[in-house]
Formats: structure tokens, sequence, C-alpha cells
């Protein structure tokens, strides 16, 4: 079936002398039924990075299942979806800071 559609609200049968399966459903709007949530569009998040680039990071599965855990954890404590690719991005720019630049005359940018 997929998933519902925006528009609709429940399922019906196509034929009702068979049973509910894939072929025999549609997604309908009812007149009773879940309340029809249409989603906001959300803003693109600007990336903070300056002229980003990508690399490939292999881990252990059991570490990027602790990630995923703990990102679910932030989102649920701040109320907004954290991605466990944000925390790792965290991780490493915490153990490997960016370098300082100063220009030509010591001043730091």
């Amino acid at each position: 079936m997929g998933e519902m559609p925006l528009e609709c609200n429940g399922l019906a049968l196509r034929n009702e002398n068979e049973d509910f399966s894939k072929w025999n459903c549609m997604w309908v709007q009812k007149p009773k039924g879940r309340p029809i949530i249409k989603k906001e569009k959300q803003p693109k998040k600007r990336s903070k990075i300056n002229n980003p680039q990508s690399i490939c990071l292999v881990m252990e599965k059991d570490h990027l299942d602790f990630i995923k855990k703990q990102a679910l954890q932030l989102s649920v404590q701040q109320g907004t979806y954290i991605e466990p690719n944000e925390l790792i991005r965290e991780a490493l720019q915490k153990a490997f800071p960016t370098p300082k630049q100063f220009d030509m005359f010591g001043d730091k940018k």
C-alpha cells in the first residue's frame, strides 16, 4: 500500500466480499478517522561549515547504533529532530578543532 497520502485518513475495500489485502484496499478520506495533518514546509538547514568536503567514515555497527540512540534521545529532549550525522560531526569538531587563522597583522579571523 505504501505510505498514507496526506489528503487521506483511512482505508476502504474495493470489493466488500474479499478480505483486506494490498490489492483490495485503497486510501480514502472518511468523515470519521484520523485527523488530516498537513506537513509544514520546513526551511532547508544551511550548513554551518564553510567549504564542506565529503568523507567516508567506517565504524562498527554497535557504535552506529549507539549514536542513533543518542540522537533519538536528544531529539526527544529538545523536541526537534537531530540526525546521527550531526552528532558525529560535532564529536569530530570537538576532537579536531579547526586551526585558528591569523591574518598578516596577527588578528584572528
